[in-house]
């Protein structure tokens, strides 16, 4: 499988760009809920 991905670049590169992409989705998801749960702190917070 990995030859087959060196003779064709392209295919390479989509690969690449696919891996960076849900890479990429899955830091954002990850930062969202790190976002919500210290907005959720923060609340807990201001309540004392």
């Amino acid at each position: 499988m990995d030859e087959a991905w060196s003779s064709d670049p392209k295919a390479q590169f989509k690969f690449e760009i696919e891996k960076f992409q849900c890479s990429l989705l899955h830091n954002s998801k990850h930062l969202r809920v790190h976002v919500l749960s210290l907005r959720l702190h923060e609340d807990t917070f201001n309540f004392r």
